[in-house]
């Protein structure tokens, strides 16, 4: 006697492993992107956006599961979660298969996996917004998933946008002296707000006083000194 599997189920199962637990994976162990140890303040723009736009995925891909099955919006935001998970992946794509030229050893190959699983997620996305789509209401579905999607990416681009603001005013008070003000403004912010972003500005700093309080206003924020996480940038 043969049994069949659910397709709710079936559908569940697969967007629970690749739209939320295989980003957690992606998030947790990225080495360059995700992990900060990659310079430049347009790395943390993408850094910080990025997280955003996995928060959002996975939070869409779960409301789809519990309830939000039915729903254009959550449909929107799946969309919006593959069109990121395929842009994602599409870079990385090619920033692994570019170290993996020149190295061979198991653990670039593993990061190689690891940097194709945006690909992997997009798919997976884009199918499941196609079905709770297709069991939303008829009447405004697309607008609905349309609203969604667009939204998805106005908070991807606003969120780290707004962290680039405080982390600039930050370390202006930094720099002139008023490093608890520094550390008040960057502290409001700091679930998005890239710390490592002080590590790369205390690491570019020659005047000595200026990078003190710039390690005073790390440690304060992340409860590390700045030569431990810049130790940590080399490894």
């Amino acid at each position: 006697m043969t049994t069949k599997t659910t397709p709710g189920l079936s559908h569940g199962a697969t967007i629970l492993v690749f739209g939320v637990a295989l980003p957690l994976v992606l998030l947790r162990f990225d080495p360059g992107l995700f992990d900060g140890r990659v310079d430049g303040s347009m790395t943390g723009f993408l850094r910080v956006g990025g997280i955003t736009a996995m928060v959002l995925g996975m939070v869409s891909a779960v409301a789809s599961v519990l309830g939000g099955g039915r729903s254009s919006l959550v449909s929107g935001g799946l969309l919006g979660g593959a069109i990121f998970s395929f842009t994602l992946g599409t870079g990385l794509f090619f920033v692994v298969v570019g170290l993996s030229v020149f190295s061979s050893s198991l653990a670039m190959f593993a990061f190689t996996l690891l940097g194709l699983a945006p690909l992997a997620v997009g798919p997976v996305y884009l199918s499941r917004s196609r079905l709770v789509q297709s069991r939303a209401a008829a009447l405004g579905r697309h607008r609905g998933r349309a609203l969604a999607c667009n939204a998805f990416v106005v908070v991807c681009l606003a969120v780290p946008t707004a962290a680039l603001w405080a982390l600039g005013r930050g370390m202006a008070d930094i720099r002139e002296g008023r490093t608890d003000d520094g550390v008040e403004a960057l502290r409001r912010w700091a679930l998005v707000v890239d710390s490592d972003a002080l590590v790369r500005e205390w690491i570019r700093e020659r005047d000595e006083m200026v990078q003190d309080r710039i390690e005073r206003a790390h440690w304060s924020l992340t409860g590390k000194s700045v030569m431990e996480r810049r130790s940590e940038f080399a490894d």
